[in-house]
């Protein structure tokens, strides 16, 4: 299917600005799958594509589970299109918010993740732990919470 769609000449993607040649239409990680297209026409031929590798796989495409993040303004695309819920400031992928904003998302994201971490710090430092253990609480659970969202994601500019 990612291959099929990243070889079609009707579905246009975005163009990275290093890469003016190479269009970027799609990022698939396990059943994860994020499209990055141009105009709805583009949106509607990749969805058709989908529903037909569908049909011969049996996977279902869970619509109540889409978003869609409206950018640039060349195109109106209505909040419903195509039965996804389109956002105009944040989407959420594997876990990371996205939008138009860049320092929005990046303090989005780094204010969830700390109040996350201070959840999972105070219910484990009530407890009586060694050294030893605490130090496996920050390797297992703390650095886990990070190391995503630090691959993905600046520091906020407050930091």
């Amino acid at each position: 299917m990612a291959a099929r769609l990243r070889q079609s000449k009707n579905i246009k993607g975005i163009r990275i600005h290093n890469n003016q040649e190479k269009e970027f239409k799609i990022s698939q990680l396990a059943d994860d799958t994020t499209l990055f297209l141009r105009t709805k026409a583009d949106i509607t031929k990749a969805l058709n594509l989908i529903e037909e590798f569908g049909t011969l796989s049996g996977l279902i495409l869970n619509r109540s589970k889409c978003q869609g993040l409206k950018l640039g303004g060349k195109e109106i695309i209505e909040d419903d299109f195509e039965e996804i819920d389109w956002e105009s400031k944040l989407i959420k992928a594997l876990g990371i918010y996205f939008g138009k904003d860049c320092e929005i998302a990046i303090n989005e994201n780094w204010e969830r993740k700390i109040v996350k971490i201070e959840k999972i710090i105070t219910a484990w430092f009530k407890r009586k732990l060694t050294m030893i253990g605490k130090i496996q609480i920050i390797n297992s659970l703390i650095i886990s919470q990070l190391t995503h969202l630090v691959t993905v994601m600046p520091l906020p500019s407050v930091f």
